[in-house]
């Protein structure tokens, strides 16, 4: 069903599972409308304080009803509005005379905010606000300027933010703009910004500064305020007293929309009370309900807010427990009271490549709380400020039993994150049911980087973009979904792409190369797979590489390389062609090593690429430089690509193998395409005169190529040796098939690299005792065909070996010392200090090819072991595929 309120948090609700519809609550509990129980410890941000459908305010609403008080009297005086105004000013500690002072009422934090800036702005005559980093007032105008997330996106003249619990930089501040400052806005204890308590001596400075430069001190205590934080107002316990405060949440009792301004009678002038107006404000109804939580919080001398500092103390010492038995996993634990932050250390790329994208992205803490309200039926909300934290905020009316009960849903969460089972954590948004986490830190693999760079070295910076192209990556990257199916594991890889976004998840500190230079970098991801960036609009796909490749250069990337579609969807780097970096596709360095792939796999299996019938599948700028590199070694060649379109451009491609094969023509070594031709055109017999004229005009054409003449038109001479092959009912050495199964059971040895989002070999395409170099991202070949077909030789092409065995964490699932050759070129035009140029395009791929591997030889990067599933073939895995070649059965 369409949702029609705030329908974009709703879409990320649905993606974290957190899109409960609750339709009952009582106390600390929640009922769905499954009838699903749950625990509900985030108390509406703390709007909630004595728990869902308290009695006693109910009781006060019923007495308005009863004796027909008019809920909303303006601009007449409402008796109600001015009894909470009184009780609240005599208990506030504002800096004026005790109890005196003027209380403005508004609707909500934010609106209350917005008053307590007009008040200051009015009563100082000056502009200037002040606010705390990771500071969160709301998301009006005023109050969306102080609050940090915000402020950062659209900075203002008017607003400043200064450093958390520093000193130094507020005096500095002030000495700066001391006479310019209208207010300083503080929170005691900062909620979304990461539960993060102020310095008691930080704040009675900025009650000091405040005071020598004529600045208002604005304490904000809309979420600690009213009992929250074990006192009615935490400013007072942390022994200050400010112009304003401001209150919400809780004055409301979760039952009615209810803020305040507190001020002092010098902070209240006439230019602002005359002025300011809401339609709502002072209502008796509303207020009718902040005198009851006044009255339940003042109750027995204040047992409930005494109460809460207890029950939050013990809260908070069982918390810290929880860290204490699982090292590693808990950062920190925040808060006063009922006001607490659990925030869980960093997945770094030693655990998971996927956790380690949520982590940057906001979206680690949020699975977890998804985990807790689906898994452990237990409601905790993330700080939006901060990344890591989730905000524990229960009720203060909670029960030492309810409270036991959440502790012992937050170890589970703990203890699954100590066991790095990820698989676990995303049962949840994958609809699946909960399962107890698996031991998986066995899995966990650390960085290994070169010696440290010393002082005065200067490495060069490069940044590697990469994207899951399915849910096998997602399992290479993260051991712990190896458990689940590969549905599963695509349908993970579908939830992540919904919500496009990219995140820095690995860095290298340093990769020296046999030559002495030194490269360090990042692995920057996208959460995008071939399927979700073929679906969304090419300009949008654009833009969020181009804003990855910004990440990357704002880290300090010199050299941005552009992994599995990010070239593709970018034109091989076309459209970012005005960054200031060296950029490649890597396509260079990959083709290079995917052609000696095939010659190592061949010699292995006693195989001669010189007599072998190869066949390219994908006509790309991969497989078309594969093609002419292969054509040196192999005689005949089959270029498989869609009918529809490929076979023009198999013509263009076969002219141009034919052109370089002709500066070989004469040689007496020659091999491959060249040998073939040569053959050829010494056996192709014309008939008629006709005929041989045009025969004798091809051999013309092709020795004016062997001496370095340009070809001006590749698809014609591809057509013109097709003609002369047939001449003798021959196929041509370089052939088009558009029949891409008989092509492949055709040929002895297969380079595919397409860019098709599923596999496109199956176990009956293949030839017997065929080798097949994969080189396509997501695997163009079917995990299938290993196990059904033991005589055929499959493995993952383009890898390099590098001249150290260093690893970034979980390493794109392979070994240390072995990583994609995409990457390995970025790294090595890095370390041959590219700041600048385009490399990896279509145009001369094959001889650029030869140029970046031999710079990749010079830094020591070589060819890798034959690979496959993550894994190095061993001599006994070659030798169990000669053996079902020639039909034996294996030992």
């Amino acid at each position: 069903m369409t949702c029609h309120v705030d329908p974009h948090r709703v879409r990320l609700l649905e993606h974290l599972r957190l899109d409960r519809t609750f339709v009952r609550g009582e106390g600390s509990w929640l009922w769905d409308a499954q009838g699903r129980k749950v625990l509900d410890l985030t108390s509406q941000y703390g709007a909630v304080p004595l728990g869902h459908g308290p009695p006693s305010l109910w009781a006060a609403l019923d007495d308005v009803r009863a004796r027909a008080i008019p809920a909303l009297t303006q601009p007449s005086r409402p008796f109600l509005a001015e009894d909470l105004a009184r009780r609240l000013l005599a208990r506030a500690p504002l800096a004026g005379p005790a109890g005196d002072g003027a209380v403005t009422f508004a609707s909500s934090g934010s609106e209350a905010v917005e008053v307590a800036l007009a008040q200051c702005r009015a009563a100082t005559g000056r502009a200037v606000v002040v606010a705390a980093e990771r500071a969160y007032h709301g998301l009006t105008q005023g109050a969306g300027a102080l609050t940090w997330s915000r402020a950062r996106h659209a900075p203002s003249d008017d607003v400043v933010h200064v450093p958390w619990n520093d000193p130094a930089a507020l005096e500095a501040l002030f000495a700066r703009r001391g006479l310019e400052v209208a207010a300083l806005v503080l929170e005691p204890l900062q909620g979304e910004g990461g539960v993060h308590e102020a310095d008691p001596a930080w704040l009675r400075l900025a009650r000091d500064l405040c005071d020598r430069h004529g600045a208002a001190l604005v304490l904000d205590e809309v979420q600690t305020g009213l009992g929250r934080c074990g006192a009615l107002f935490l400013g007072e316990a942390l022994g200050v007293k400010a112009d304003a405060i401001v209150l919400s949440k809780a004055l409301g009792g979760g039952l009615v929309p209810l803020a305040a301004c507190l001020a002092t009678r010098a902070l209240h002038v006439e230019a602002f009370g005359l002025s300011h107006g809401s339609t709502f404000a002072n209502g008796n109804l509303a207020c009718a309900v902040g005198l009851a939580v006044l009255d339940a919080l003042e109750a027995d001398d204040l047992a409930l807010v005494r109460r809460a500092a207890e029950a939050g103390a013990r809260l908070r010492s069982g918390l810290e427990a929880v860290a204490a038995r699982h090292p590693g996993v808990v950062r920190g634990v925040r808060g006063r009271g009922l006001l607490l932050g659990l925030e869980l250390e960093p997945v770094g790329p030693e655990r998971s490549f996927f956790m380690a994208h949520l982590e940057h992205t906001g979206g680690a803490v949020g699975l977890a709380a998804g985990w807790l309200l689906n898994a452990e039926g237990v409601r905790v909300i993330p700080c939006l400020g901060s990344g890591r934290t989730l905000r524990i905020e229960p009720c203060l009316t909670a029960t030492d039993a309810e409270l036991a009960r959440g502790l012992e849903a937050l170890e589970a969460l703990v203890d699954l994150f100590a066991r790095g089972d990820w698989a676990a954590l995303v049962r949840p948004v994958l609809d699946l049911p909960p399962t107890w986490p698996r031991d998986l830190r066995a899995h966990d693999r650390p960085v290994v980087s070169s010696t440290p760079i010393t002082e005065g070295e200067r490495p060069t910076r490069f940044a590697f973009l990469m994207h899951p192209t399915g849910g096998d990556d997602l399992a290479r990257t993260t051991p712990a979904f190896a458990s689940l199916s590969p549905e599963e594991r695509d349908a993970l890889a579908a939830w992540g792409a919904a919500r496009p976004s990219h995140a820095p998840v690995g860095f290298l500190p340093a990769v020296r190369g046999a030559a002495g230079a030194v490269a360090q970098g990042w692995l920057v991801s996208l959460s995008d797979t071939p399927t979700s960036l073929r679906a969304r609009p090419r300009a949008e796909v654009v833009r969020d590489v181009r804003a990855a490749a910004e990440t990357a250069r704002r880290l300090g990337a010199e050299v941005l390389g552009l992994g599995a579609f990010t070239s593709i969807v970018t034109r091989n780097g076309d459209d970012l062609h005005d960054l200031p970096l060296a950029v490649t596709t890597g396509n260079a360095l990959t083709v290079a090593l995917a052609v000696e792939g095939l010659d190592l796999a061949a010699r292995r299996l006693g195989k001669d690429l010189g007599r072998a019938r190869a066949c390219v599948v994908g006509l790309g700028a991969v497989g078309s430089a594969s093609a002419a590199l292969l054509a040196e070694r192999a005689p005949a060649l089959l270029l498989v690509g869609r009918p529809d379109r490929d076979e023009r451009r198999a013509l263009s491609l076969a002219g141009e193998v034919y052109a370089r094969a002709a500066r070989d023509l004469e040689r007496d070594d020659t091999r491959g395409v060249a040998r073939a031709l040569r053959e050829g055109l010494r056996r192709w017999a014309a008939r008629g005169p006709v005929e041989r004229r045009r025969l004798r005009a091809l051999q013309t054409r092709l020795r004016a190529l062997g001496r370095g003449v340009g070809l001006d038109d590749p698809a014609g001479l591809g057509r013109e040796v097709a003609w002369a092959a047939s001449l003798a009912g021959q196929a041509p050495p370089v052939a088009f098939a558009p029949d891409r199964r008989a092509a492949l059971r055709a040929a002895d040895v297969v380079l595919t690299a397409t860019s098709d989002p599923a596999a496109v070999i199956g176990p009956d395409d293949l030839r017997r005792g065929a080798i097949v170099c994969d080189v396509a991202k997501p695997a163009d070949v079917a995990a299938a065909v290993v196990e059904a077909r033991p005589d055929v030789l499959v493995f993952e092409g383009g890898l390099a070996r590098w001249p150290e065995p260093l690893s970034v964490g979980q390493h794109l699932g392979l070994p240390p010392g072995v990583a994609l050759a995409c990457l390995t070129e970025t790294v090595v035009l890095a370390l041959e200090g590219a700041r600048a140029g385009r490399f990896g395009r279509v145009k001369g791929l094959a001889d650029e090819a030869r140029t970046l591997r031999a710079a990749a030889r010079r830094h020591g990067f070589d060819l890798a072991d034959l690979h496959r599933g993550g894994r190095a073939l061993t001599d006994d895995d070659l030798a169990a595929v000669r053996r079902a070649r020639l039909g034996r059965a294996a030992a």
